[in-house]
């Protein structure tokens, strides 16, 4: 079994809705890798984030390669559940 190479967590396979293929993808939502984070980039200047402060169940706040702070909704993922 592949795993993630930032947390070590077993990847798992999904299928992405645009098409048939599958991926595989990190699901530990504490992990800057996976499907949860993948969309971050900071409202100030655009850079992903460099590591995660805090999080809840809604929100998770960053901080950017260039040292900003910023929180973000944590966005539904229905593909890892089907």
């Amino acid at each position: 079994m592949r795993t993630c190479p930032a947390c070590f967590k077993t990847l798992v396979k999904i299928k992405s809705d645009s098409d048939e293929s599958e991926k595989q993808v990190c699901k530990n939502n504490r992990c800057l890798k996976s499907i949860f984070h993948s969309d971050a980039k900071c409202p100030d200047c655009g850079a992903p984030p460099a590591k995660i402060l805090r999080g809840s169940n809604h929100y998770t706040s960053y901080l950017c390669e260039n040292n900003h702070e910023f929180s973000e909704q944590l966005k539904p993922r229905p593909e890892l559940y089907k």
